[in-house]
């Protein structure tokens, strides 16, 4: 009887032991699955942050696109009722030679902001034109550059533009094209807005950038004219292409300026 007893007590102490070790086991095998949920959970966590991350990525670029849209929508309405060639007019002050010999022939300025100038000759209207805009002595570089800057947005947008400067030798051309290292004209100020807004569409679009001058001048190195005695006959383009690559779309423009 005594052996039958320690038999039965090994074998409960087996399964006491075969018990222990499952708990164990399952004890484990709980706390790795908790790790693992809670990995999990970080991971969901992280994805949840970075999807909305990139919903107001996209939301941004979707807003910038419509603002895109909208800025060529007006574009190509103002476009279309003033038609691809403008003309302005700029008209500087009197040089005091001018002043002093009395001149009989005057412009007469107050209809300039429709765009109309009148040539007067004794107090009288004798011919009037027609401008896109008409800038008088008192205006600056700035107001002068303000109704050529959507060239600027024009180049990046696909377009070759052309902007020059048409008059007799003296007129102050290149001061209005060049200005001054303190008072830029409007290459200078056009170059500046190119690469303002290159920096604004960076997120949408690259641009690759690159300029030239080129100087020319006739045989004739100095002639008078009526407004400078010491002409120089000679001209001076400056060249901006610009290539561009939606990012979006992968669609590539090259334009000019």
């Amino acid at each position: 009887m005594s052996q039958v007893a320690e038999c039965e007590s090994q074998k409960q102490d087996n399964g006491h032991l075969e018990v222990e070790g499952d708990y164990e086991k399952l004890l484990r095998d709980y706390e790795c699955q908790g790790k693992e949920l809670t990995e999990m959970r970080r991971t969901m966590d992280e994805l949840k942050r970075e999807n909305r991350l990139k919903g107001g990525e996209c939301q941004d670029a979707l807003k910038s696109l419509q603002e895109l849209l909208n800025e060529l929508i007006l574009k190509s309405m103002h476009v279309g009722s003033l038609g691809n060639i403008r003309v302005f007019c700029r008209c500087g002050p009197l040089k005091p030679e001018q002043v002093t010999a009395s001149v009989l022939v005057t412009i007469d300025f107050e209809s300039a902001k429709d765009g109309e100038l009148t040539v007067m000759s004794n107090g009288l209207p004798r011919k009037t034109f027609k401008f896109d805009a008409v800038f008088g002595p008192q205006a600056n570089q700035a107001d002068v550059f303000e109704d050529t800057a959507s060239f600027a947005s024009s180049i990046l947008d696909g377009y070759k533009v052309c902007v020059f400067a048409y008059e007799q030798t003296g007129t102050r051309k290149t001061f209005t094209m060049e200005g001054t290292e303190e008072d830029r004209g409007v290459n200078f100020r056009t170059l500046e807005q190119v690469f303002r807004m290159i920096k604004e569409r960076e997120k949408l679009f690259r641009y690759d950038v690159s300029a030239g001058n080129k100087a020319s001048c006739n045989a004739r190195a100095i002639c008078s004219t009526n407004a400078n005695e010491h002409s120089s006959r000679s001209h001076c383009i400056h060249c901006v292409m610009v290539k561009g690559e939606n990012l979006l779309n992968g669609e590539c423009t090259r334009n000019k300026l």
